[in-house]
């Protein structure tokens, strides 16, 4: 697999977010994913989209409308005013692709007492207002997305739960220097 050099970045409600001491560093403490949201971890794609756009949400009244995928036969829609807000007081962290691509988590199969191995794959999924949006998910050694797999509920749930506890402690990043990315070229995000 050769080196894309890209990250993706995601957000941290102001009321989850906090920091250490006065600075704009995270705490890694507030980095809280749910397991079974790694089902499809919600990210986007740093390059066009910038960190100061993270800022910007979506009222839960019409969030389902925005946030469906986009199926590429209609335009891409931005809120108008009223439903939309800005939250200055978001975080937010970092996720590096090459980083994120080449592991492999392996996780005890308490069943047959033998690990089995899942990593992460990136999917682009745009939304109907955001063509940066780009999914996380989890799969394991035969390319089975975990939410697929014919194992209990809880299992999946142990699984995505080792997994994402995994990616916050060993992959995610809360500063970045932004000149060891790269960023698609315009013609990327053309229909």
């Amino acid at each position: 697999m050769s080196q894309c050099n890209l990250c993706l970045i995601r957000h941290v409600d102001s009321d989850k977010a906090k920091f250490i001491g006065y600075s704009n560093t995270l705490n890694p403490d507030c980095i809280n994913i749910q397991s079974d949201h790694l089902r499809d971890l919600s990210t986007n794609l740093l390059g066009i989209f910038q960190p100061s756009d993270i800022f910007w949400g979506i009222d839960k009244s019409v969030s389902s409308y925005y946030c469906n995928l986009w199926d590429g036969s209609e335009e891409c829609c931005t809120p108008p005013d009223g439903e939309y807000f800005v939250d200055e007081g978001r975080g937010y962290f970092f996720i590096p692709v090459d980083e994120m691509l080449k592991e492999n988590v392996d996780v005890l199969n308490v069943e047959s007492e033998r690990s089995d191995r899942y990593s992460f794959k990136i999917l682009h999924t745009p939304t109907r207002c955001n063509f940066w949006h780009i999914s996380i998910r989890v799969y394991d050694s035969n390319d089975n997305e975990v939410s697929c797999l014919d194992v209990s509920k809880n299992r999946k749930r142990r699984i995505w739960k080792l997994v994402k506890d995994y990616l916050v402690t060993s992959i995610v990043r809360t500063e970045i220097n932004y000149d060891d990315y790269s960023v698609l070229g315009e013609a990327v995000y053309c229909k």
